[in-house]
């Protein structure tokens, strides 16, 4: 949907200005459908240099992503985020999805996101 592409752009515009490599992408969606934001981190995935990290959905989804030319691994990086927040989840090297019982949590495990993607990175 054009919603999606809009916020693709502008979460690409904000990550490029950050400047690091990879380019963390982080955000938290709550109102949005869990459809809505797969979408979203699947077209993030296409953009060179890209880790995605977000939430949404009506019961709180992660959603975790990476372009093909990063070597971090999605399933390794859901499967932390969800162990330290309390959830559930895994997947593909590229592409994966987690769930927590609550919006707190899933705020906990965005808060680590940096972190656990700096030690995949080592």
């Amino acid at each position: 949907t054009a919603l999606v592409e809009a916020e693709a752009q502008r979460l690409l515009a904000t990550a490029a200005r950050n400047g690091s490599e990879p380019h963390l992408i982080v955000a938290q969606y709550p109102g949005w459908q869990s459809e809505q934001v797969k979408q979203l981190a699947l077209i993030l995935r296409g953009f060179p240099g890209t880790v995605t990290v977000l939430t949404g959905g009506a019961a709180p989804q992660l959603f975790v992503a990476r372009s093909e030319d990063v070597s971090i691994d999605a399933g390794q990086l859901v499967r932390a985020l969800v162990a330290a927040a309390g959830g559930k989840g895994g997947g593909r090297g590229d592409y994966a999805q987690g769930a927590f019982p609550d919006w707190e949590r899933a705020a906990q495990a965005l808060a680590l996101a940096a972190d656990v993607v700096a030690d995949a990175r080592n």
